[in-house]
């Protein structure tokens, strides 16, 4: 018999590519007597990968499908493993001072990029990406078409890094969550000049 096995994984930190990519999915096609026998064997190969199983996502068995290669090669070889990564960083947070033209009023503009909006000019499994020109350009060319229709120009790029979708704090969770529903997400905020931090733009 042949199962078709389905895993959201992660790679562990001895994973040569730990740095570059996150959550991903191994596809196997194993051949074996039984599904729980065959979870067994690719949970070990997996294992053995350097990667950390999330969760089994789906598995079925695969009854004479000849129309699947991996099938096919998979009564020849016993087990067959496809890899399907993403990068592990999926969201681009970049802050910027702008200013009002009409009172030259200074504040901090803080945009969200969804990283797959990179994917066509961006090596995005580049470690440390976003420090590339090519980002520099993309994110600043993009809150520039934003805010300029709000009456703001840009001042200069404060700090540019990525968020680890893992590892985002709760102060910019609704922000991360935007970018990956709209593509974007960009929030002004006031700079207080007599106090530390900054207050919400009316």
């Amino acid at each position: 018999m042949i199962f078709c096995l389905r895993f959201m994984i992660s790679p562990t930190k001895g994973h040569n590519d730990y740095k570059i990519i996150g959550k991903s999915f191994m596809n196997c096609w194993i051949s074996s007597e039984s599904l729980s026998k065959s979870i067994e064997i690719a949970t070990k190969n997996i294992l053995e990968q350097n990667f950390v199983i999330n969760k089994l996502v789906e598995s079925t068995e695969v009854i004479d499908n000849e129309d699947v290669p991996e099938y096919i090669e998979a009564l020849k070889t016993k087990e067959v493993y496809k890899l399907f990564v993403s990068p592990k960083y999926e969201t681009i947070k970049s802050v910027f001072t702008v200013q009002r033209i009409t009172d030259k009023l200074k504040v901090k503009a803080i945009l969200y990029n969804d990283v797959s909006q990179m994917f066509d000019t961006v090596d995005v499994y580049k470690d440390k990406f976003w420090k590339d020109q090519e980002v520099i350009d993309f994110v600043s060319e993009y809150i520039d078409n934003l805010i300029s229709n709000e009456g703001f120009k840009i001042l200069n790029l404060v700090s540019i890094d990525a968020i680890d979708f893992d590892e985002v704090s709760n102060n910019n969770q609704k922000y991360v969550d935007e970018s990956v529903q709209n593509g974007y997400s960009v929030v002004l905020r006031k700079i207080d000049e007599n106090k530390q931090g900054q207050s919400p733009l009316n």
